[in-house]
């Protein structure tokens, strides 16, 4: 019987996409070095600094991105013509509708429904919440807030609100549902 390289090659089972062969590395790889103790610092810092690398690469990507995006723009408005912003247009405003009929009817209407909490009540002692994350874009910034403000703000038990909201910062993710909804049929309308 012949084994799989995968099973042999972390590194090819990396490239070839076997996530569970991956996990079980690193599962591996990680409890064998907090158990040899000094030794394992090398790695520990040899793989901070391809973190600190690899951040500098992307940083340095981001900072040409807006010429690459300029250049995609320009091509596409070339093979299309100027329509092509009447069409983007519809895009948006179907994303900004729907968003707005989410945060402002139903997300409310959900609120005093289970809660009887009136919506103008809710949303005046969010306020702080949502600052921090229009300013920052991440639901992860923004989850000590979050959690506090529901603490003090909205007398949300601690040991609920500890359980709850990390969870739905990570996968109660509405808008991009409906962004990712929208755009997909944006993409068969063009084609």
């Amino acid at each position: 019987a012949q084994i799989d390289k995968t099973l042999i090659n972390p590194f090819q089972a990396l490239a070839d996409k076997h996530v569970l062969a991956v996990i079980l590395f690193t599962l591996l790889l990680g409890s064998a070095l907090t158990t040899i103790g000094e030794k394992s610092k090398i790695v520990f810092a040899i793989n901070e600094a391809l973190n600190l690398a690899i951040i500098k690469i992307v940083m340095l990507i981001m900072r040409f991105a807006p010429f690459g995006v300029f250049g995609l723009i320009v091509e596409v408005v070339s093979s299309t013509g100027p329509e092509i912003f009447k069409d983007l247009f519809y895009y948006a405003f179907c994303v900004i509708l729907g968003l707005f009929i989410h945060g402002f009817i139903v997300l409310p209407s959900l609120i005093y429904f289970f809660t009887k909490m009136t919506p103008l009540f809710f949303f005046k002692n969010i306020r702080p919440i949502l600052a921090v994350a229009f300013s920052t874009s991440s639901s992860s910034a923004t989850l000590p807030v979050t959690m506090e403000i529901a603490e003090k703000n909205l007398n949300v038990p601690k040991n609920i609100g500890s359980f709850v909201l990390p969870i739905g910062a990570t996968i109660n993710m509405d808008g991009t549902a409906l962004y990712e909804a929208v755009a997909a049929i944006f993409i068969a309308q063009l084609y």
